[in-house]
Order: C-alpha cells, then sequence, then structure tokens
C-alpha cells in the first residue's frame, strides 16, 4: 500500500514537472523576443504625445532645446503631431506672477532659429505665475525634434526637445 502511495504522488509530481515546463516553454517566446517588443514600444511612441519640463534656459540648441537645465523647473510642454500639425500644451508653474508670454514653437530641422514668435501673447500666468496656452502650428516637413520658447516676465523658459 505504501509502495503505490509513493507510485501515485511521484507520477503526480512529475506530470505538475511536466507541465509547468510545458507552460515556460510556450511563453518564453512571447515575453523574450525583444526585438518584436522593441519595435511595438518605438512605433507607439510616435503617436502619442510627449511631456518635456520648461527651465529658465537663455541657450539652447536646435536639436535639444534648453541648454542650462540645472535649475528648478518653472512646468512642462505636452507636444504632439497630427495631421500635419503640431500641438502644444503649455503649462507655466512658479514663473512670473501676471505677465504675458510669447510662445516659440521650434521644430528641427527645418523650423529653428524662429525670427518672431510662433504664437505672441498666447499664455498669461495669474498672481501665483500659473498659466496654460494651447498652440497649434503646421508641421515642418521633415522636422524631427520638437520644443518650445516662453518668453515674458524677464524670463526666457525653454523645454528640452522631445523626437517622433
Amino acid at each position: 500500500m505504501k509502495s503505490s502511495g509513493l507510485k501515485i504522488g511521484a507520477f503526480v509530481l512529475i506530470a505538475a514537472l511536466i507541465a509547468i515546463g510545458g507552460k515556460i516553454i510556450a511563453t518564453t517566446p512571447f515575453f523574450s523576443d525583444t526585438e518584436t517588443s522593441a519595435g511595438n514600444t518605438l512605433q507607439v511612441s510616435d503617436i502619442f504625445p510627449q511631456s518635456a519640463p520648461l527651465y529658465n534656459s537663455n541657450p539652447y540648441t536646435c536639436s535639444g532645446g534648453a541648454s542650462n537645465t540645472a535649475g528648478p523647473t518653472f512646468g512642462s510642454v505636452v507636444i504632439g503631431k497630427d495631421n500635419g500639425k503640431v500641438i502644444v500644451d503649455a503649462t507655466l508653474q512658479g514663473a512670473t506672477a501676471s505677465s504675458t508670454y510669447d510662445i516659440w514653437v521650434n521644430q528641427d530641422p527645418g523650423g529653428c532659429p524662429l525670427s518672431q514668435p510662433t504664437a505672441p501673447g498666447a499664455l498669461t500666468t495669474n498672481s501665483s505665475g500659473n498659466g496654460t496656452a494651447h498652440v497649434e502650428v503646421n508641421l515642418v516637413s521633415g522636422a524631427t525634434k520638437f520644443w518650445i520658447s516662453a518668453v515674458g516676465g524677464g524670463q526666457v523658459l525653454r523645454s528640452t526637445a522631445v523626437s517622433f
């Protein structure tokens, strides 16, 4: 009796190990195919808007946006593109109170540096230095990097660039 109980227990254990091994083998390609997974991730990132912080940074590069990123941030910008447009939602936080800011939408290559603001006076901050602006501009053909400047209130607030 004891011998048959051990045989049944051993059989159950072996069957369980085989089932677990089969599950591991069946799911390995799904979870370890990094080429397919990375490709899917990169494709999706081109669809969704991207966010970047705003810095008080006078220096910039056309390909990177704000160069001086050591200090505090003054809000953020969400940049997306859709149907030949660049869509910008800027949020200033803790900027100069009760001030008007021009928004400059930079696109690289082809739309940087700009000679005039994209949206003059587009954003006015409240008494706490907070404000928002929504700006849409035509997409520059071939541009892959996008960033903004918010100029006003004695500040030059620039975002770092996002890539699409």
